[in-house]
């Protein structure tokens, strides 16, 4: 079995791609004159460059530069340009670690950022778990880890990290709800609820698939079915104050 997922594959690109259109470019890759200086005290060409691409990931999205990491050709050639340099210095720039790891260094400083710490995830998680209380989907569980390591003024950590933090919290915040609504029931009522999940030779699947599925079009027979399953969950019993929690964690991934 893979490894579960917080988020999909449009989600990621959405949350972590480099700009490459313009208007984001312009908006996020633009130099001021402060840059500028910053920059041309490199003296050579490559690492001008090189440091301007740092300087931009670690505005935005909020990471250093990887080891070996290529860049979109629109996002090197809107950079290369500002500094007048040619986008093929940057093969050059990007076999040199040691320098890499110099302007890091330097742009934490100039950025007034840091590399994250346990305090950060930890702050994270707490975070991811809060988003999860009122929604379950992965992308706005993701956003909130992220915008609580910019809070922080922390460098985001890889994006791996970033979904196994979000992961964590929905996981706990499920649990949290699952506690909710079994808080309080009696062994009678648990033993209902736990035979949802058993197969039902009346109908040939399990009342819990039963329950949740809709029919797709009004007939009679459709309406009866509805009919049927309301009869069913009222014959339940189950307190209708838990609503909420159960409807905050009704769609797992």
């Amino acid at each position: 079995m893979g490894r579960r997922k917080l988020l999909s594959t449009r989600e990621r690109q959405a949350l972590f791609a480099i700009p490459t259109d313009e208007e984001s470019l312009i908006r996020h890759y633009t130099f001021t004159s402060a840059g500028l200086l910053e920059i041309q005290a490199r003296r050579r060409p490559h690492n001008q460059l090189g440091f301007g691409v740092q300087l931009c990931l670690m505005r935005y999205p909020g990471r250093a530069l990887m080891p070996g990491e290529k860049l979109p050709k629109a996002t090197l050639i809107y950079i290369a340009a500002q500094l007048d340099i040619s986008p093929k210095f940057f093969d050059l720039y990007a076999r040199r670690e040691p320098t890499r790891l110099d302007h890091v260094a330097r742009l934490l400083s100039y950025l007034q950022k840091r590399t994250p710490v346990a305090q950060d995830r930890r702050t994270a998680l707490l975070a991811a778990i809060n988003a999860a209380d009122v929604s379950d989907k992965g992308s706005a569980i993701a956003s909130a880890v992220i915008a609580t390591f910019h809070a922080e003024n922390a460098l985001l950590p890889s994006e791996d990290t970033i979904e196994r933090i979000g992961l964590a919290g929905r996981a706990i915040a499920r649990r949290r709800a699952e506690i909710a609504v079994l808080n309080g029931l009696s062994e009678n009522k648990l033993h209902l609820l736990d035979e949802l999940l058993g197969l039902d030779s009346d109908i040939g699947q399990m009342r819990y698939h039963w329950l949740r599925s809709s029919p797709d079009a009004p007939s009679t027979d459709n309406l009866n079915s509805v009919l049927g399953s309301l009869v069913f969950l009222r014959r339940l019993n189950v307190d209708s104050q838990l609503a909420w929690p159960i409807c905050s964690t009704q769609k797992f991934a």
